[in-house]
């Protein structure tokens, strides 16, 4: 019996013989069951993935835009994934986050099938969540994937794309009331942890 992998990265393998299949079989039930990184990568949440998760005390410190440091909070990775899908852009989220694991992947195999999920899900012409993208970067990148080369910047000019969209959810989400409450609590939450802190160092220096 196939796996669920196999059945959403579809059928092509290392002796596929296809020339240009522009779309696979695909389950589409499964993957509108499924979100990719949770799917692909059940070990650990995205942000554990990738790097340190990010928390609302650094964002004022970090480099990154905001979106960028929303999607590093495991909280609020879901709180904006909910926001986006409220909205139905939801997919932008999901292939930001495919982008990001297929680029931190130093596994050939690994890449290839994070490749073949992005494209089966989000660019192909039957993609079960098409991202708005144009057509010229889709071209580019199924030319790279079809000949297996796995390069660090295969998405770029997607993720490019994507990221006006995320930017833009990013400003809306940033209003919501459940992010202002999120951000009040973690506050609240620090300056406990800060008083604790300089209340154990007072101890200890008695």
């Amino acid at each position: 019996m196939p796996s669920v992998l196999s059945l959403i990265l579809g059928k092509k393998t290392k002796n596929s013989s296809s020339k240009k299949p522009r779309t696979t079989s695909l389950d589409h039930k499964a993957i509108s069951d499924l979100d990719p990184p949770s799917f692909i990568f059940s070990k650990a949440p995205i942000s554990s993935r990738l790097s340190q998760e990010m928390t609302p005390s650094r964002f004022e410190t970090s480099d990154e835009p905001m979106f960028v440091n929303i999607l590093s909070n495991n909280d609020l990775h879901e709180m904006m994934k909910d926001f986006a899908r409220s909205e139905c852009s939801a997919e932008n989220i999901r292939i930001w986050d495919c982008i990001q694991l297929y680029r931190s992947s130093r596994d050939y195999e690994e890449r290839m099938q994070i490749a073949h999920y992005i494209y089966n899900t989000f660019l192909s012409i039957d993609a079960p969540r098409p991202v708005n993208i144009k057509e010229i970067h889709k071209e580019k990148a199924w030319e790279q994937i079809e000949t297996r080369r796995m390069v660090g910047n295969l998405f770029d000019n997607i993720e490019e794309a994507v990221r006006e969209c995320l930017e833009d959810i990013c400003t809306r989400f940033l209003r919501t009331k459940e992010y202002l409450e999120y951000i009040e609590l973690a506050k609240q939450r620090k300056e406990e942890q800060l008083k604790r802190e300089s209340l154990d160092s007072d101890v200890k220096s008695v």
